[in-house]
């Protein structure tokens, strides 16, 4: 194990903890008997006891954490996450609202679900994502145009198939 930082790793445990990484006042402060994570930034994986497989980067990310295989990166970032497994964010304030939530991948700052949720996906600044299995891309306030086969794509779905056959479709 390997800390930096006030009371960084603070409880050692009974020593069945290994390959751990802290760096940041209170990063990892709890940590008993979790393995292999990586906490990077002030009260990253703060609370976690047991989890596994972890990366925080960023104040407060994955700071209520205590399951396995999470990745949390930016300020905040899957903050509340206490035994969700599988989940992914990139950007400050993002997956805050997941708390036992599995296999989200949630990418932009504010991005989130509406609730505790499962196996989603939320692209996009602010983007909200309400249902088990959905992707959600773009703020719904705003939007985006979604292209498959263009690099530039004229309507909110925008599918070429071939170079003489076009699908565009508005929603």
């Amino acid at each position: 194990n390997t800390s930096f930082g006030y009371n960084s790793f603070g409880n050692i445990g009974d020593g069945n903890s290994a390959r751990n990484v802290a760096i940041g006042a209170l990063s990892m402060a709890v940590n008993t008997t979790g393995t292999e994570n990586t906490a990077i930034g002030s009260t990253s994986l703060t609370a976690n006891l047991t989890g596994n497989s972890n990366v925080a980067v960023g104040s407060g990310a994955l700071g209520g954490n205590d399951a396995d295989f999470n990745t949390g990166v930016g300020t905040l970032g899957l903050s509340q996450v206490a035994d969700g497994v599988k989940n992914t964010s990139l950007g400050a304030n993002s997956g805050t609202v997941i708390i036992s939530g599995n296999f989200n991948t949630i990418i932009g700052a504010d991005a989130n679900t509406l609730s505790d949720l499962s196996n989603t996906i939320a692209v996009g600044g602010s983007t909200k994502v309400g249902c088990n299995n959905c992707a959600v891309y773009g703020d719904s306030t705003t939007g985006i145009n979604s292209g498959f086969g263009t690099n530039h794509p004229t309507a909110k779905i925008h599918v070429v198939a071939s170079d003489t056959n076009v699908i565009r479709t508005s929603l």
